[in-house]
């Protein structure tokens, strides 16, 4: 409908604030609109957004039309939105303004029109939610001189002194390890997730999808349905990508109720305890001469001395002196074991132990409630992703065995899987993560 104040007739080029013409360069500009599109959703004359697009290009003609954009878009968003001669409710500054932002501070679990109800009433007047959001973005006020943003509610708690101390001395000793060894140096990164099978929106909270207005919604996007059953996951990768002909391991079991749960947690810790005194009692042993433990460790010291001296001749054949005659050399790769550090991890790796020792493997002081120091967890990410098409029709065992089958042929055999994870996991990224956490200070949110 033409505006009023016209007469009836559109508006031409000559009536338009700078707020409206900035608004017809930026949807020309910036979004590619069409002046016809333009002309019917402002009520303007059909020729009218083309004629103010020209002159404002003519009067830049001899320079960038940014800058004239740029100070056009500022005055549309200082200009408040609504009729001619209207006020806005809520200015900025005002102590309305600092009320409503106190309150959506306050009340931050809240969704913003219900932590905000209460101050709109007593001030007797109804906002938008936009215009609530434009507030809580753009206003300031003595309390709060910032834009208010909508997080998410982190997993981990707060670190403290102590835990920041430790994701330090784990930094330093990332780049510390990469200076010393590196190319030869492969980081194995381990842990476990458990993921549903068979349903459908298991994330929670409500779906939205775009529709026809009216248009029933179950014709558009899928109801939510329980998963069938639950599959612990208990994987591995690696930073050396260049093993894509070996199978990344992956044990996969359908999850316990939580009485099966108790009882294998229960049988670990008596394993794990049994594991604990037989180490003391080697230990024992091996400070006691002609035991077995003795001279195992006698033997060990002879082949330490034995490499050191052929290095040493190595280098000096190679015509190197001072410190670097004392360079030592490594035959195989050198391989650190990356998990956090939970306490069923330290009873596995107790009970492991003797494996462990058998293959060499170091593990990576990796810091208490630093899970964003750990990749493996995009990893998983992308895993949870090809398993949302996967159909469950019934909770038989075979059922449970085609599943268990299904995740461990992604993990180890899928060509796009590794692509992903090689992505994930360049040899340098270690390296790069450390250096982004340190020149982040240390973040408590740090993402790498």
């Amino acid at each position: 409908m033409p505006p009023h104040r016209n007469g009836g007739r559109p508006n031409s080029s000559r009536n338009l604030t700078e707020a409206q013409k900035g608004a017809i360069v930026a949807l020309h500009k910036l979004s590619g609109t069409e002046f016809a599109y333009i002309a019917g959703a402002m009520g303007l004359g059909i020729s009218t957004p083309q004629r103010v697009y020209s002159n404002v290009e003519k009067a830049c003609a001899d320079a960038s039309l940014e800058p004239s954009l740029n100070n056009l878009l500022a005055t549309v968003h200082n200009t408040p939105i609504g009729p001619p001669g209207a006020e806005a409710k809520v200015r900025n500054g005002s102590t309305l303004s600092a009320q409503i932002r106190n309150a959506i501070i306050q009340f931050g679990t809240y969704d913003i029109e219900e932590a905000t109800l209460h101050v709109l009433q007593e001030a007797g007047i109804t906002v938008s939610r936009p215009t609530l959001i434009k507030i809580a973005h753009e206003h300031r006020d003595q309390d709060h001189d910032y834009a208010i943003v909508r997080g998410v509610r982190p997993k981990k708690p707060e670190l403290d002194d102590e835990d920041i101390d430790r994701r330090k001395r784990y930094v330093a000793w990332i780049l510390t390890t990469y200076k010393r060894f590196a190319p030869r140096l492969i980081f194995v990164c381990y842990d476990e997730t458990s993921k549903s099978i068979g349903g459908r929106n298991n994330r929670g909270g409500k779906q939205y999808v775009w529709r026809p207005r009216g248009a029933p919604a179950n014709n558009y996007a899928l109801p939510y349905r329980p998963p069938a059953f639950n599959l612990m996951i208990c994987a591995a990768t690696s930073t050396d990508t260049t093993l894509s002909s070996l199978k990344r391991p992956c044990l996969v079991w359908v999850a316990e109720e939580e009485e099966d749960r108790e009882e294998t947690l229960e049988r670990v810790r008596k394993a794990n305890e049994r594991a604990r005194k037989l180490v003391d009692n080697k230990r024992a042993r091996a400070s006691v001469a002609g035991t077995q433990e003795e001279r195992a460790l006698r033997e060990i010291n002879r082949n330490i001395l034995h490499r050191n001296k052929a290095a040493k001749a190595a280098n000096q054949a190679a015509g190197k002196k001072g410190a670097a005659l004392r360079a030592g050399w490594h035959e195989w790769d050198l391989v650190f074991l990356v998990q956090d550090n939970v306490y069923l991890h330290g009873l596995g790796l107790r009970y492991c132990a003797p494996e462990i020792e058998e293959k060499d493997i170091r593990f990576a002081p990796h810091s208490p409630n630093s899970p964003d120091l750990h990749p493996i967890e995009r990893c998983f990410g992308r895993l949870e992703g090809l398993l949302q098409d996967y159909e469950v029709k019934s909770t038989s065992k075979q059922a449970k065995n085609d599943a268990v089958a299904f995740v461990q042929a992604i993990w180890q055999e899928d060509e796009t899987m590794r692509q992903y994870m090689a992505n994930q996991l360049h040899p340098d990224h270690f390296k790069k993560v450390a250096k982004a956490c340190e020149q982040a200070e240390y973040n408590e949110n740090f993402t790498a």
